[in-house]
């Protein structure tokens, strides 16, 4: 009977603990979804008032990357590409998959959106890069139909956090985590 008890004690600390990282990555992965949003919509609106506008990547210290834009010669644009998180994810899941079937199908449909951000990420540091590399595509971010597909990839993403963050913690993924 003690035994039972014992098991029963341990596997509700391991969900709690499971739970708990989960809602901090989700967190972190909030602040990215929202800057990404971010960078997206302010390219999509400088357009009007800029519309000779470049925007190119740079990499900075510790390799952390930037979008600049650039106006005839004006840097109108400059804020970090933010990463995109799923460590934990990558180290939970099988154990969440042991130990909650809810938790893990929820995990599962988050973190696939997760993936889906990162790819919108990558799409911007390529679409940003897609002169230099001399891509077939828009060189133009603006041109390429990026923005539209990356709003709506990036809200879809929010969704299904927040569905996880909500069996994680209660209450809707509102607040973000920098670090």
């Amino acid at each position: 009977m003690l035994d039972v008890f014992k098991k029963k004690s341990e596997k509700k600390r391991k969900i709690f603990a499971y739970k708990s990282l989960l809602a901090e990555e989700l967190e972190l992965n909030l602040w990215a979804k929202k800057r990404l949003l971010s960078i997206v919509t302010t390219i999509e609106e400088q357009e009007a008032e800029h519309p000779n506008a470049k925007y190119k990547l740079i990499k900075k210290e510790a390799g952390q990357e930037y979008i600049h834009g650039y106006d005839a010669g004006n840097l109108i644009e400059s804020c970090p590409i933010p990463i995109v998180h799923d460590k934990y994810y990558e180290k939970l899941i099988s154990s969440i998959a042991e130990l909650d079937a809810n938790l893990f199908h929820l995990a599962q449909n988050s973190y696939e959106e997760v993936r889906n951000m990162a790819h919108v990420r990558l799409g911007l540091i390529k679409g940003l890069c897609a002169e230099e590399n001399d891509e077939p595509f828009p060189h133009d971010i603006r041109k390429s139909g990026f923005l539209d597909w990356a709003k709506d990839e990036l809200n879809e993403a929010y969704t299904a956090m927040n569905s996880l963050y909500k069996e994680c913690k209660g209450k809707e993924l509102t607040e973000h985590r920098l670090r």
